[in-house]
């Protein structure tokens, strides 16, 4: 599994929190979302393809936690 680096962690839980009413892995439908970069349409489309839903709940988590700990 890919795990940005510290410093890309508030950039990958904006992305994420942003994503999430489309995380179905539907690129047309987040394309569609003005708030959603190009980077964040392939980070989020990506990891749908290597994952399955519940991976990307648990993925979601770690990152949560880890921008607590920060």
């Amino acid at each position: 599994m890919y795990m940005p680096p510290a410093a890309a962690s508030l950039r990958w839980g904006r992305a994420i929190s942003r994503c999430l009413a489309s995380v179905q892995g539907n690129r047309q439908e987040m394309a569609t979302n003005p708030c959603v970069t190009r980077l964040e349409i392939n980070v989020i489309g990506d990891m749908m393809k290597v994952q399955s839903k519940l991976s990307v709940i648990n993925f979601i988590r770690t990152q949560v936690s880890l921008l607590l700990e920060i």
